[in-house]
């Protein structure tokens, strides 16, 4: 392939300059759409985290002019006038300062005379200075400022976005940026990760995204490592991850219902190791965990397990931010917006459960009962589940409580061709009968009673975990007009 376009070469240079795929827009470019949509004669749009600009002097007649100065997403900009001298009359030259990027934006200083005003910082990442003179100001030398882009400062907004220096590209070394949020009081800060690739280590003893339920700098980390406590009950390895925690298990076992035990992977599984030594067949046993709450790494982060959304506990949250003077990566991105737990006011108008979300709220209704139509109130529903999620959990009619008489349910669990269905019970208590006649539930292998029956229970005596030789189960639950008890609860997994 021929390149059709070339840049013509500088005075004793040997490359040609670089075209195409830029970041941002360059000086050509800006000088071409300045004169294609007829933009002001003077002023220009900066970019860069600092600059200097002046006004004209010396002109004879009025003139208008704009500068655009633009910073990352989470930076503000400070900016400095540094010499005034302007007649003091506003209405013949006069200095205008907005926070934002149009006419329209908020007001933050129109300034005119020889006075020279305060350091002024914008609440956003933008400014936009307007130049007037409505007649010659001749005898007058105008003005000159710089400005400087700063990241982190302090929010009082519901929602707003956060971005590391110089983001998408590499942040730029020895940063040191604190963001300190307010909402209303009695709401909570949730901050959402969109994009994480900061330098790795262990211990995040480098670049890092320190996440605080407040404003000051000892306020309580987000984060808390449970796995650190000693009382997770946690058979092989303990994972921290933000606001909770997880047990794993090594390779050959699987994580027990209870989500804390192992067990011996009875059927099928893969494993995978790297020889560390001709003679070495050993694995690691090893089940240790990095203190979390301060982040590294790549992913969302790589290797720590953050939720979508991580929520402050009170109405205030501090996001810091830290590179040292080695390594850069593209940093993060992430958006903030205003939550509140709707739930904890008569339970949201929920007849049955009210679970807080992001924003909102949801109604839900106990087993056996489907929410009514105004989304709040529950009626009694239909008791048949066709189930085709990889994981969940299945409990009988009106779980945790004492199911109904006279109910007859099934769950038919399906999966993917080649899987099986993996069934355990977590708990269970039914009306006891030594031929489980009264009240009970059976399970087969397949989609319907006629396949091979896998066991019929009741009692309260635990089932052994139920799996199927192909990728159907049938589960069915029976009561009579007699005894109730609370039923059961089980976890699915393909």
């Amino acid at each position: 392939m021929l390149d059709t376009i070339l840049p013509r070469l500088k005075t004793g240079e040997l490359d040609r300059p670089a075209i195409g795929q830029r970041v941002r827009l360059s000086e050509g470019d800006i000088r071409q759409a300045n004169l294609l949509y007829q933009c002001h004669a003077c002023g220009r749009t900066m970019q860069a985290s600092t600059g200097n600009f002046t006004s004209p002097v010396g002109l004879s007649a009025p003139i208008v002019c704009q500068w655009r100065i633009s910073a990352t997403m989470g930076e503000t900009i400070v900016l400095a006038i540094t010499r005034l001298d302007l007649p003091r009359d506003c209405s013949d030259a006069y200095l205008e300062i907005r926070d934002g990027y149009w006419k329209k934006s908020p007001l933050l200083a129109r300034f005119c005379g020889t006075d020279v005003p305060q350091t002024l910082t914008s609440l956003t990442n933008r400014l936009l200075i307007d130049y007037h003179t409505s007649k010659s100001i001749s005898g007058f030398d105008g003005f000159e400022a710089s400005y400087e882009a700063v990241c982190g400062g302090e929010i009082t907004a519901d929602e707003g976005a956060l971005q590391s220096p110089n983001y998408p590209d590499d942040y730029t070394p020895d940063k040191h940026c604190v963001w300190k949020i307010t909402v209303a009081v009695g709401s909570q800060v949730a901050l959402k990760f969109q994009s994480f690739f900061v330098e790795s280590h262990d211990d995040c003893l480098y670049d890092y995204v320190e996440i605080r339920d407040g404003h000051e700098d000892d306020s309580e980390l987000l984060e808390k490592d449970e796995c650190a406590q000693g009382d997770h009950g946690c058979q092989h390895a303990c994972v921290n991850t933000l606001g909770s925690y997880r047990c794993e298990c090594r390779i050959g076992f699987e994580l027990h219902s209870d989500g804390r035990r192992c067990e011996d992977c009875e059927y099928d599984w893969v494993e995978v190791i790297s020889e560390l030594s001709p003679d070495s067949t050993s694995r690691s046993k090893d089940g240790s965990v990095s203190l979390h709450g301060v982040y590294c790494g790549r992913g969302l982060p790589a290797r720590q397990v953050l939720p979508e959304v991580v929520t402050s506990v009170s109405n205030r949250l501090r996001v810091e931010f830290n590179s040292d003077k080695s390594v850069q990566k593209s940093g993060f991105a992430a958006v903030f917006f205003i939550d509140m737990d709707e739930c904890a006011i008569d339970n949201g108008g929920c007849q049955h459960v009210c679970k807080n979300t992001i924003g909102s709220y949801a109604c839900e209704c106990h087993n056996g009962y489907t929410l009514h139509a105004d989304a709040h109130g529950c009626k009694e529903g239909g008791c048949h589940h066709r189930i085709t999620a990889p994981t969940g959990e299945i409990s009988s009619p009106n779980w945790p409580n004492y199911y109904q008489s006279r109910k007859d349910c099934e769950w038919y669990l399906v999966t993917t061709p080649g899987h099986r269905v993996k069934l355990a019970f977590g708990f269970f208590e039914m009306e006891p009968h030594q031929d489980c006649a009264y009240d009970h539930i059976t399970l087969y292998d397949g989609n319907a009673t006629a396949a091979q029956t896998l066991g019929r229970f009741c009692g309260s005596k635990i089932p052994h975990p139920i799996v199927s030789s192909g990728n159907r189960l049938l589960v069915t639950f029976h009561s009579d007009a007699s005894v109730q008890r609370r039923g059961f609860l089980a976890r699915h997994v393909s």
